[in-house]
């Protein structure tokens, strides 16, 4: 499964591949619309991981992913260009039907931070240095009739704000921007 879209220090955005069984992930580089190169950065997981997020977390410019168990546990693994540079546990969890639903720079550091969602709709964003969460955010909820659709950077075209802000749909199509 296409999971999500990274740029792994080549100029171009990058496909990673979870091979659905768990604990396997593969990268598509490009060039233009070119496939260049299909890597394997080595590493596995067990068959009950699957990636939760890929963003540059650190801010160096190198991508990393965010795996999580059928527990709740995450680990970070941490790239050098395609090569997998380091892997930890995160010093925190989540329940096991959080999900990630938004990568983005949430607490204007110039990295990313994960964006979790439970079951019930609560939200808390994860600002992480290596493996250790450096700061964690309880950032409310809305009702589980609605989910996170997106992220963007709505209020900083006009007031200077680079915080990534998140835009919530609901089943009946209602949209609100936090």
């Amino acid at each position: 499964t296409a999971f999500g879209v990274i740029d792994f220090r080549n100029g171009n955005d990058d496909i990673i591949w979870d091979n659905g069984t768990g604990g396997h992930a593969v990268l598509w580089q490009f060039s233009g619309s070119t496939l260049s190169a299909a890597v394997d950065p080595g590493g596995a997981m067990g068959p009950e991981w699957h990636v939760a997020a890929t963003a540059d977390f650190s801010g160096s410019g190198n991508a990393a992913l965010l795996w999580e168990n059928t527990s709740g546990q995450v680990v970070a693994w941490y790239y050098n260009g395609t090569a997998l540079g380091s892997t930890a546990y995160v010093n925190g969890t989540v329940s096991p039907e959080s999900k990630v639903v938004a990568t983005g720079d949430f607490f204007q550091t110039g990295q990313a931070a994960a964006l979790w969602e439970d079951g019930g709709g609560r939200l808390q964003d994860w600002l992480l240095n290596g493996p250790s969460i450096q700061s964690a955010q309880t950032v409310g909820q809305i009702g589980p009739e609605w989910h996170v659709a997106g992220v963007g950077e709505f209020n900083g075209i006009s007031s200077g704000d680079a915080t990534s802000d998140f835009v919530w749909v609901n089943t009946s199509n209602h949209v609100q921007i936090w």
